[in-house]
């Protein structure tokens, strides 16, 4: 069976993968600085939604240091409130892909309710999910290890649009 037909059957043929960046781990006390979203179609990426996000806050070392995202380069971008819509719209019905995707919903889903808006109610999919299943073998399950895994390269991780892609 090839991609194609793989993606057809899981009725994956057009799915949104999506990544965020935030300032930690905390989705009530920490804020999103990026956020990506790709259109896949047929496997391949068709369009991008990429935006830095102003967090209203101070991001920490450690986090400027994992990802390379600062405070001067956030600073007057669009808040999440005013980004949402927009992604709303970019997502559309897709379903969407990502890698531990419950972080990214627990962060997206809280700022949705601070914002008085509804996250779109579409089916998601977990690549760590996927992978700890399919690929039991390997020895960590971590977006670096399976994009080498699959000859992708791990150059800028933690980065919202290369996770995205990767994912």
């Amino acid at each position: 069976m090839d991609v194609s037909s793989l993606l057809s059957y899981l009725d994956l043929s057009s799915y949104i993968a999506l990544d965020i960046e935030t300032t930690g781990l905390d989705f009530h006390s920490c804020e999103i600085t990026e956020i990506s979203a790709y259109r896949f179609i047929n496997g391949e990426p068709e369009k991008e939604f990429t935006s830095l996000v102003d967090p209203q806050q101070a991001i920490p070392a450690e986090i400027v240091e994992l990802t390379g995202i600062t405070s001067s380069m956030v600073i007057g971008k669009p808040t999440i409130d005013q980004i949402l819509p927009d992604l709303f719209d970019f997502i559309g019905d897709e379903p969407i892909v990502g890698q531990n995707i419950d972080f990214d919903l627990s962060f997206l889903n809280y700022q949705c309710r601070k914002a008085g808006l509804t996250f779109p109610d579409i089916k998601v999919y977990d690549t760590l999910n996927l992978a700890r299943s399919f690929f039991f073998f390997l020895n960590e399950f971590n977006l670096g290890s399976l994009s080498e895994y699959f000859g992708f390269s791990a150059k800028g991780a933690h980065r919202a649009s290369i996770d995205t892609f990767n994912t």
